[in-house]
């Protein structure tokens, strides 16, 4: 479904250049879960991007990047249209850029979804599935962004996402600024809706405590270097890196104690 052989990625800001990615190889199956964790600026966001050839003009690139057929690196652009949303789609950090502050949230999931084909009529019936599909009420169609909370702008962000039903979703710190306790309901989520639909599923975080609980696997970001990536319960009993050994060792532990 994903085949990364050799990836480099170059960033140039004006005379300055980054080596943001750094010699990753990667393959994901149908249906794989992979969580991908790191400091900011490790490139995790980065290699999510050149998924789907979203990388800034600025961005070279080298290696092999292959996404559900498409030869990212080398294919047409004709070849991203048909992959992007609706065999690949991505859930972006922050949730309120995806929408319009002046269109409802209804409005704006039907006009994916009839520029994509849909008929009026069932795109109407799809945004009613997709808001259940994501555990918000029906209401929220006629909501704008601004009046739904943080979380509920969230779900209906992987609403979008999921509108013409790719085969591959890629979540892109979905978390952000939100509480822990809903944090944890939207990786939740994101989890159930990939085993229930049988997505591939790529989740980039910073937060090793939300994903170490996940099924699937867990690569390691740090510098640009993936320099640990394996089954999430093997690596966090046994890590094979210094750099996941001192991420494990700063995660918060609660001990419980007796009232005096």
């Amino acid at each position: 479904m994903i085949e990364i052989e050799h990836l480099n990625v170059w960033i140039c800001a004006g005379a300055r250049e980054v080596h943001a990615v750094r010699d990753v190889s990667l393959a994901l199956e149908p249906g794989a879960h992979l969580a991908i964790i790191g400091e900011s600026g490790s490139g995790k966001s980065t290699l999510l991007l050149a998924m789907l050839g979203l990388l800034p003009p600025t961005a070279e690139v080298s290696g092999r990047l292959v996404v559900d057929g498409v030869d990212v690196l080398q294919g047409p652009e004709a070849e991203f249209n048909a992959l992007r949303w609706r065999r690949a789609a991505m859930v972006f950090q922050a949730s309120s850029n995806p929408f319009s502050p002046v269109r409802t949230i209804g409005r704006q999931l039907g006009a994916v979804l009839r520029f994509h084909g849909s008929t009026p009529v069932a795109a109407r019936g799809r945004v009613e599935d997709l808001l259940a599909m994501v555990r918000l009420p029906t209401s929220v169609a006629a909501a704008y962004p601004h009046q739904l909370s943080g979380g509920m702008r969230q779900r209906a962000v992987i609403a979008l996402a999921l509108a013409c039903a790719p085969k591959i979703l890629l979540a892109d710190e979905p978390t952000t600024a939100l509480d822990p306790i809903v944090q944890a309901e939207i990786v939740e989520l994101l989890f159930s809706l990939s085993a229930q639909l049988g997505l591939t599923l790529v989740l980039v975080s910073h937060d090793l405590q939300l994903v170490s609980h996940m099924t699937g696997d867990l690569a390691v970001m740090q510098a640009g270097e993936m320099v640990a990536c394996g089954a999430v319960g093997e690596l966090m009993a046994r890590p094979t890196h210094v750099h996941l050994r001192d991420l494990i060792t700063a995660l918060p532990r609660f001990e419980l104690t007796e009232a005096p």
